[in-house]
């Protein structure tokens, strides 16, 4: 099966993750999510996640048909949720059928609420420490927009340390768009990837050629937007590897930013941030395989 295979590049790809890592005492991640679009076979929408600690209950979302509600037309009508440690699958869902597990969780972590009858897909699990892969797919085969969501239910911090999402940035509609979502007073700090040319590495040759991204905070109005485009010369591939992200090409044209707040609490309960991942040069190329990467930093530079 090409999903399977593609799976197992996606943990080959993430491996370097799995390192001794501490999360803020101050700080909490309390989601990590990825918008992007469902396509068939080595096109499908895959997102990994790394737990530092046993015992965190996660609730895992694949939104499609609940998109509508923000208006977004080409939704994924039936997504399903599968999810694997290393090769194995360890749950799975298909319609989420309004569990009331799941209702409960959402409206304790503040996520939408989603249509009692709709086709959207969730898993509620208590996880070991260890890094998590969620495979989306169609159950119509029709491709589609979605929602990958990781919300971790635990209160110690030692929770959610980082996403990282594969899958096809294409035009318009079709940009890849991660968000975070994160509590408490004291320095946050995050390492933001979106790797096209750098997965040629992993044999992946249909690569977005020159993506860029833009990070910003939506719940401030008075937040300055931060761009890249090309990595180099801002970082040397030190930086990655301190933070267990593979090694990137040297001139390539992936695109990565490092980000630190200073806040010493937030106004409104939480800071939410998104990043835009898109390509940077339309005329090259404006469709293509990204991994974007996500890191939960504790650590200032």
């Amino acid at each position: 099966m090409k999903t399977q295979s593609f799976v197992r590049f996606f943990l080959v790809a993430v491996a370097a993750i799995s390192f001794t890592a501490t999360a803020s005492a101050e700080v909490k991640l309390l989601n990590m999510s990825c918008r992007g679009t469902v396509c068939k076979g080595e096109n499908c929408f895959i997102g990994g996640f790394t737990v530092l600690e046993d015992g965190h209950q996660m609730l895992i979302r694949a939104v499609g048909p609940s998109l509508q509600m923000f208006g977004v037309v080409n939704c994924c009508t039936d997504p399903i949720l599968t999810l694997y440690k290393g090769q194995e699958v360890i749950a799975s869902n298909d319609d989420w059928a309004a569990d009331a597990g799941i209702q409960s969780a959402s409206k304790k972590m503040g996520a939408f609420a989603l249509a009692d009858d709709s086709k959207d897909a969730a898993i509620l699990i208590t996880l070991d420490a260890g890094s998590y892969t969620g495979v989306i797919t169609s159950d119509d085969e029709i491709p589609g927009i979605a929602l990958f969501e990781v919300y971790d239910l635990n209160s110690s911090p030692n929770g959610l340390y980082n996403l990282s999402v594969r899958g096809m940035v294409l035009p318009g509609e079709g940009a890849m768009i991660p968000g975070i979502v994160i509590t408490g007073n004291g320095l946050a700090s995050f390492l933001i990837r979106a790797v096209g040319p750098g997965l040629n590495q992993f044999g992946i040759t249909n690569y977005l050629v020159d993506p860029q991204l833009t990070f910003s905070l939506t719940n401030d109005t008075n937040f300055t937007q931060h761009k890249n485009d090309d990595w180099q010369p801002t970082f040397s591939n030190y930086y990655f590897g301190r933070w267990g992200a593979f090694p990137l090409p040297l001139g390539s044209k992936d695109a990565a930013l490092l980000f630190q707040s200073s806040y010493t609490g937030f106004s409104k309960g939480t800071a939410e941030y998104t990043t835009v991942v898109e390509s940077a040069d339309p005329n090259v190329g404006s469709s293509g395989v990204v991994l974007v990467e996500v890191y939960f930093v504790s650590r200032t530079f």
